[in-house]
């Protein structure tokens, strides 16, 4: 049987972050109904589809209702970053900003590992439009303190 390095990231990914308990994902229900968010927390993760995935990694830290929520569902929002679905990859960037205001770099040494080597696949996978895209990315991982050897 052959394991590929993502598959034993993303596994690794998973286990790590499993600690956290389903939530609710955000903290108003302004832009997003009660109901959705409620269906979503009893939602198993690899059930959550390109399109409720999309709302996740695309809003914004302050509307999380936790960091424990947020790292509840960042398995997921990662996976979906990444081949085949290629959630936001107009501005990927995003996401390493909201790790950045999630207090990335006190987090648990495993948990910013597991992330930091899914970071690394994205690197890779990730369809950048432009040398300018890459930059920004590049310049996102500054910010989250990763090393770049990739």
């Amino acid at each position: 049987m052959v394991v590929n390095a993502r598959s034993v990231a993303m596994n690794n990914l998973y286990d790590v972050f499993s600690v956290y308990p389903k939530c609710v994902p955000f903290s108003c229900t302004f832009c997003h109904s009660e109901a959705w968010q409620i269906a979503l927390a009893h939602m198993s993760l690899s059930d959550i589809g390109a399109s409720d995935g999309y709302t996740l990694v695309t809003e914004v830290a302050d509307h999380w209702s936790s960091r424990e929520a947020f790292c509840h569902f960042l398995p997921r929002m990662l996976e979906l970053m990444g081949k085949p679905h290629f959630v936001d990859t107009l501005a990927p960037e995003l996401m390493l900003e909201k790790l950045a205001s999630m207090g990335f770099s006190s987090w648990h040494r495993n948990e910013q590992d597991a992330v930091n080597r899914i970071l690394e696949i994205l690197t890779l996978e990730i369809p950048f439009e432009c040398d300018e895209d890459r930059a920004e990315w590049k310049a996102a991982l500054a910010l989250l303190n990763v090393a770049e050897s990739f």
